[in-house]
């Protein structure tokens, strides 16, 4: 598999062209998330290895539902088994428009339980059985629908993504940032004990900058 966090940035860092599409919540519109977002964020500026992360724009705050296809990213195992594996990304993104068409889903009531902090994401999980039945039923119907099935589809672990870490850490820095992360954690453990979801979009991207909802 193509190292896709390498592709999805350019030398000095910024976002660079990776077209695709996916099943997101986009979070940004919650005020309270937002609020330990931006601290969190502010927490890895401090870094003195800082400039081995790019951090997540505000506009693209968002869980992902359900992975689907990256133009980079043409295995067969990570591309739909309906589709041929030079379809342009764009037609793509346009079938499964069609293929997709309960989305947006509103007034879902999903709770998501935080967990705590990763290397570059918030962990999170569903909070109670039947927010985790309803994301499996979307999942499901998403899998079906689109013909996609990952190899990591059982193991997927639902997060919310505050930067990406484009640098390896050496073992000095990688210290620091455990005792950074544990910091964090008690954080979110303490002010941020779970996430409502209410609505969930079929979305399209050009990088990692925002998700926009799917029009048709």
């Amino acid at each position: 598999m193509p190292n896709l966090t390498k592709l999805k940035f350019k030398e000095n860092g910024d976002f660079a062209y990776f077209p695709g599409n996916t099943v997101v919540v986009n979070l940004y519109h919650q005020e309270k998330l937002m609020k330990y977002i931006n601290i969190i964020q502010d927490e890895y500026r401090k870094l003195p290895f800082y400039n081995k992360f790019t951090l997540t724009p505000n506009k693209s705050i968002h869980m992902t539902v359900i992975e689907l296809l990256c133009d980079k990213n043409r295995l067969p195992e990570y591309w739909s088994k309906d589709i041929p594996l030079d379809m342009p990304i764009d037609e793509v993104s346009d079938y499964f428009g069609k293929k997709l068409d309960i989305f947006p889903l509103l007034n879902e009531d999903i709770e998501m339980e935080v967990i705590g902090m990763g290397v570059q994401n918030i962990l999170v999980k569903p909070a109670n059985e039947k927010s985790l039945n309803r994301l499996k039923e979307i999942r499901n119907y998403v899998s079906k629908n689109a013909g996609v099935d990952f190899p990591n589809s059982d193991t997927y672990q639902f997060h919310i993504s505050i930067g990406y870490l484009r640098i390896p850490l050496n073992e000095e820095e990688q210290l620091l940032f455990d005792n950074h992360k544990n910091k964090i954690t008690k954080l979110l453990n303490e002010n941020l004990k779970s996430i409502k979801i209410n609505r969930i979009d079929y979305t399209t991207f050009k990088d990692m900058t925002q998700f926009i909802p799917y029009e048709k």
